[in-house]
């Protein structure tokens, strides 16, 4: 059996997933077909309806994608999506919501290398607090198979012959082994992350200060990244 393919130059990028829908203006044609039959069509759409509440200059994290990486987004992009995503939760007044009303923007972490570009993406229900699982993955030493949630489908990992192997994504049926990767190399990965993830509580809070909520910023700005459940 070939070894599996070593992963060394990695980054675990934290991503928020745009969907068109919360941003468009007015409703127009749909592209005719699946995103991988008319791709081109899809990001077209994507970046047209995002147009539509100003929100210009973004590039996904891989063509197809509606997930953009959080360090990429100026104040003001990120003031449009604050917006936007209070909109989706119904909130009309983040200065006197409860806390329980937020939740971690949708998207998550893409595991990128430099030959591969993003190797997996955040899936369905994935979201900002999924750092823990890659947390959990990266000091896991045992040879049975745990599932690494980033929405679903997902993936799952194991400890082997020294290091961590990563399936493909599965759902419904058993993982099958596809990348390896050494557990300090994910842990560096994680521990950027992470740093990424602080850096964008910090933007947030200051968009919300500028907002004068009358209120301590930190825990929406936090819950908003994942930093709180």
């Amino acid at each position: 059996m070939q070894p599996l393919p070593l992963l060394e130059r990695v980054r675990l990028i934290p991503i928020i997933e745009l969907d068109p829908w919360a941003f468009e203006k007015h409703e127009r044609p749909r592209p005719d077909g699946s995103l991988f039959e008319v791709l081109q069509q899809w990001q077209e759409f994507w970046v047209a309806a995002l147009a539509d509440s100003g929100l210009t200059g973004l590039e996904a994290i891989q063509p197809g994608s509606w997930q953009v990486p959080i360090q990429n987004l100026s104040d003001r992009q990120l003031e449009i999506i604050l917006d936007a995503e209070l909109k989706k939760l119904e909130i009309e007044d983040i200065a006197t919501c409860e806390i329980d009303e937020l939740v971690a923007f949708s998207g998550g972490f893409a595991l990128w290398t430099e030959e591969e570009g993003a190797i997996y993406e955040p899936q369905c229900c994935g979201d900002l607090k999924d750092l823990a699982s890659w947390k959990e993955a990266a000091i896991y030493q045992k040879g049975n198979w745990e599932m690494l949630w980033i929405g679903h489908p997902w993936l799952s990992y194991r400890y082997e012959n020294g290091f961590l192997q990563l399936s493909d994504l599965h759902e419904d049926t058993e993982p099958i082994a596809k990348w390896q990767i050494s557990s300090e190399i994910l842990a560096d990965a994680v521990s950027l992350a992470e740093i990424q993830r602080h850096a964008f509580v910090e933007q947030l809070e200051l968009i919300l200060k500028k907002r004068n909520l009358n209120r301590d910023t930190k825990p929406l700005a936090s819950t908003l990244a994942g930093l709180i459940a």
